[in-house]
């Protein structure tokens, strides 16, 4: 099978609120699963979640619900899910409101997780229930990635101590956590609504990379960074100029670490340390660089700007455009300088 169609695993989930069931292929290359209405009574209450490929086996889903107050207090089974992985999978369940109840039918055991408290993951198969406590609704947000995803994310030695931190080296393991919530807000936000397209899955994976680098420092295991010598200096070189001359094309943070034999913490890490900013930072600076220039040199709308440069709305470019440069990209079309246009 070729690399772009890899699987990671068929996810088959059953509705335990309703008939039917649904399929996930969480594996690269497999478009991503639409907003999926789970189909709970109306006298009950809705929820919905939805899916996207950050790439190489990572996988975020985001799942929102919202129940009618006479259940509140009431634990309502959502799911089963079933499948089996082509390799170790770490995953990470976090929820901004409500509490959420695993329950592992293979080791027979129940783990609660809620807004103070964050379950963690080290498996080889999925074949869990998945129950929500009506009180408050939910927002629940999930990752999952490979342990190869993990170990290129932070590298080898980084990734080793982080499943040791959290007590889940062993397979199968599962584990809760108490957090910081500024540490859970990270994750929270990594589907932006803003994006779309690679410049999502960049923002994306760059907020999971961030997430997991502030998850081993509160765990007093962050690694001893790589030596700083000449090779580093000269991949982070032509680093900026490939950026510079992607010709439109975004660069994806996972391709890049691949491509220099790097993990995506020090491959960012050592970017930061020479340019003052991370790989997303400078991507969506230059991106928008190239859209004022574009604005002064072309007649393209300003919806196909918005669009080529990576945005869901036009509204969210403005919005990105006068934060970066003080005035509204509109200005540079009416023939107004900067200073007339605040």
């Amino acid at each position: 099978m070729p690399a772009m169609e890899r699987k990671l695993t068929d996810l088959t989930i059953e509705w335990l609120t309703g008939t039917g069931g649904h399929v996930i292929n969480t594996g690269e290359g497999w478009p991503d699963p639409e907003k999926c209405d789970i189909p709970f009574p109306e006298e009950v209450g809705s929820c919905s979640f939805e899916g996207y490929h950050l790439g190489q086996g990572l996988f975020v889903t985001r799942t929102l619900g919202s129940f009618k107050a006479e259940f509140a207090g009431r634990v309502l089974p959502v799911a089963l899910l079933k499948g089996y992985l082509t390799g170790p999978l770490f995953s990470i369940h976090e929820t901004r409101v409500g509490k959420v109840i695993s329950k592992d039918l293979t080791l027979g055991s129940e783990l609660v997780f809620g807004a103070d408290r964050s379950l963690f993951m080290h498996i080889d198969s999925f074949n869990s229930e998945l129950d929500v406590e009506a009180t408050q609704g939910v927002e629940m947000t999930t990752v999952t990635m490979e342990i190869s995803v993990l170990e290129g994310l932070l590298g080898l030695n980084a990734a080793d101590s982080l499943l040791n931190a959290l007590k889940i080296k062993a397979r199968p393991s599962a584990v809760t956590r108490v957090l910081p919530l500024e540490l859970n807000q990270i994750l929270e936000e990594t589907l932006p609504l803003s994006l779309n397209g690679r410049m999502r899955i960049l923002f994306s994976q760059a907020k999971t990379l961030e997430y997991l680098c502030a998850l081993a420092s509160h765990l007093n295991d962050r690694p001893n960074p790589n030596d700083t010598d000449s090779r580093v200096l000269a991949i982070m070189t032509e680093l900026h100029g490939e950026i510079l001359e992607h010709n439109g094309k975004i660069p994806l943070l996972s391709e890049l670490a691949e491509r220099y034999a790097m993990s995506a913490r020090t491959l960012n890490d050592e970017f930061r340390k020479r340019f003052g900013m991370t790989i997303y930072s400078f991507v969506a600076n230059h991106r928008l660089a190239e859209a004022h220039s574009a604005l002064e040199r072309t007649k393209l709308p300003m919806k196909t700007i918005a669009a080529n440069m990576g945005y869901s709305h036009v509204n969210h470019f403005i919005s990105a455009f006068r934060k970066r440069y003080g005035f509204p990209p509109g200005s540079l079309r009416r023939g107004k300088g900067p200073d007339e246009s605040h």
